[in-house]
């Protein structure tokens, strides 16, 4: 999805954790906080999250990389390049994904059923990855602050042989779609908890002026 304008402002909260906000588009801002400092937000793909993409690149991109003149490490920016943040703990490689897609132009916004079979289809469409098995999922309604509708899926499979969890959350909020997808490598338990505290505080709002 093509890359959108926004800026990032930085504010230290009551708490000590860093408060976070993302213009997406003009009227609307992403906002949430870190749930503790092991945690870094980035609008670059983080250098170890192109190196797991790397170690896990699929030989049909890369032919389409070759084709296009691209290396393995230029197609792999390119695909992450996509999102507009990374939420990322580097020491453990969990990482969230923050994409947003705005409706194109005279596109009707989404109704309620559209979102939920949008969510539905991105938990079946784990089963199709390469490398991926023993996929089990299931779909819920969820509310976040300043979204007209949204849905989470969570599963857990093996990529690989290894263990890893997702979590997604697919909405509809003013003027797009917007996709938080969250993989834990399940190497610290803390991470789970932590990005569920940090989803849980996700709200839209109007863009800065």
């Amino acid at each position: 999805m093509k890359k959108l304008l926004f800026a990032l402002v930085l504010w230290l909260v009551p708490a000590g954790v860093f408060a976070e906000r993302i213009d997406l588009v003009p009227g609307l801002a992403l906002e949430f906080s870190l749930p503790s400092q092991r945690w870094e937000l980035s609008l670059q793909p983080p250098a170890f999250l192109v190196g797991q993409m790397l170690r896990h690149a699929e030989p049909a991109m890369l032919e389409r990389a070759a084709a296009r003149g691209l290396s393995a490490e230029e197609a792999v920016r390119l695909q992450l390049g996509a999102n507009e943040a990374f939420v990322a703990n580097p020491q453990t490689g969990s990482f969230l994904l923050v994409d947003f897609s705005p409706l194109g132009e005279g596109e009707a916004p989404p109704r309620r059923k559209h979102v939920k079979r949008s969510a539905r289809l991105a938990g079946e469409s784990l089963s199709g990855e390469e490398g991926y098995s023993a996929l089990d999922y299931e779909v819920d309604r969820v509310e976040i602050e300043g979204a007209r509708s949204a849905y989470r899926i969570r599963a857990g499979y093996r990529r690989h042989g290894e263990p890893q969890a997702f979590t997604g959350i697919v909405g509809h909020a003013a003027g797009g779609w917007f996709y938080l997808y969250y993989t834990d490598l399940l190497a610290d338990a803390a991470d789970a908890a932590e990005m569920a505290r940090l989803l849980e505080g996700v709200r839209f709002v109007g863009a800065a002026k």
